[in-house]
């Protein structure tokens, strides 16, 4: 349950990054980097919950 709420979390951090990112001239981390990090985090977040209710 800690590891989900440690996914969730660092998904919205990254998300929050992510759209400040385009308000910026100079992102603080390259976009498309950002959405492969927001894709694995939410794919984590489904294996995990799938694990835990399997």
């Amino acid at each position: 349950m800690k590891t989900i709420r440690i996914l969730c979390f660092s998904l919205v951090v990254f998300s929050g990054l992510g759209m400040a990112g385009m308000l910026l001239d100079e992102p603080i981390i390259p976009i498309a980097i950002n959405y492969l990090v927001l894709f694995l985090l939410s794919l984590c977040i489904v294996v995990m919950a799938n694990k835990r209710n399997g």
